[in-house]
């Protein structure tokens, strides 16, 4: 059975990631803020699928939080499959305006828990000649159609 690891799992993309990945009988580990979300999830999934859910409760604006998630999965005895990395927010408006300490907060879960996760699981994928990587990295969602949309793929 394939196990995944979906960061930002307790909504959204994320926990329909994770609805999908069950419902196919897919094993998971579900990482996000909130444990009483996680934890919620996880009790529906198990039982309306008969799956196997370990959840990590971390905060990926946190510096050393792929670390400890890796730790915890491997101390679980764990083997990542899937990778998904699906954890972010998006941040608009006048850059002078904005709060540079949420940008900062942003950056990091944005790109470099993305990265950091990426270079921990990724070599243990190859070693094993098996996995694979989803990363979700689009506030596109957020804006309205304008003439200068159809830019934004580019």
């Amino acid at each position: 059975m394939t196990t995944a690891l979906i960061t930002g799992a307790s909504g959204g993309i994320g926990k329909t990631f994770a609805q999908e990945l069950a419902s196919r009988k897919n094993n998971l580990v579900l990482v996000a803020r909130s444990l009483e979300k996680l934890n919620l999830l996880a009790k529906q999934l198990q039982e309306q699928y008969n799956i196997q859910v370990d959840v990590i409760a971390s905060d990926l604006t946190q510096p050393g939080a792929a670390g400890e998630i890796l730790n915890t999965v491997k101390e679980k005895g764990l083997t990542i499959d899937l990778l998904i990395n699906n954890a972010g927010f998006g941040d608009y408006g006048d850059f002078s305006d904005r709060n540079s300490t949420r940008q900062m907060e942003m950056i990091q879960l944005n790109i470099v828990a993305l990265v950091d996760l990426t270079h921990k699981f990724l070599p243990l994928m190859r070693e094993r000649r098996q996995g694979s990587i989803i990363n979700i990295a689009s506030i596109c969602c957020f804006f309205k159609p304008h003439p200068l949309y159809p830019i934004s793929f580019t």
